[in-house]
């Protein structure tokens, strides 16, 4: 049962918190595993990049951005990179390794319905699989793009384990589930944009 509240924005944030319990528990489980990474190769992100035709430019938003390694990547190719991540362990090891970089703790739901920032890039690399709601985050995501902005995303197919909620089999099962302006599959995954 939801609280009631003074204000529409903090209801939000209530509400978001209930919908998404399988997301919830899965941080004791992310705690567990505190190396595990997204995009760790810059040579993964090139191909990433090269194949949806994007340039790596202005304000970049890392979601689950795990150990911060593909912030790292984005700010050697000259963008200003946000990393958020709700796992401690994980937002701990990344300001360790990349001191100079911008990482918050946070849930990712919670920062895109609270953030007064916007991005030219959201990425979500290996990020759309662990959520319990992923068009959901999309629709949430587009709002703080700027204009002309992206979302892109990098997700393994057919790789159910614990720690995945959702499961594409192929890349027409991810367009029908997200609804993507672009996807391409790439080696076991399926690398997908969203338009503004």
């Amino acid at each position: 049962m939801l609280k009631q509240t003074n204000t529409k924005k903090s209801q939000r944030v209530i509400i978001s918190r209930n919908m998404y319990k399988k997301e919830e528990a899965l941080k004791e489980f992310y705690s567990s595993h505190p190396t595990g990474g997204n995009v760790t190769s810059i040579k993964t992100l090139v191909r990433t990049l090269e194949a949806l035709e994007v340039e790596m430019k202005g304000d970049v938003l890392d979601l689950g951005c795990s150990q911060g390694h593909s912030c790292f990547h984005v700010k050697q190719m000259g963008a200003k990179p946000l990393g958020i991540d709700y796992t401690k362990v994980r937002i701990k090891n990344a300001k360790k390794n990349y001191p100079e970089l911008k990482f918050m703790c946070m849930d990712m739901h919670r920062f895109l319905e609270t953030t007064n920032l916007s991005f030219d890039i959201i990425m979500l690399f290996d990020a759309i699989e662990h959520l319990e709601k992923p068009a959901t985050l999309i629709k949430k995501a587009r709002k703080v793009l700027k204009d002309g902005g992206v979302i892109i995303s990098r997700t393994p197919m057919r790789m159910p384990y614990e720690a995945h909620l959702q499961v594409f089999n192929n890349v027409e099962d991810f367009f029908d589930k997200l609804s993507p302006t672009r996807a391409i599959e790439d080696g076991g995954s399926i690398l997908a944009l969203w338009n503004k």
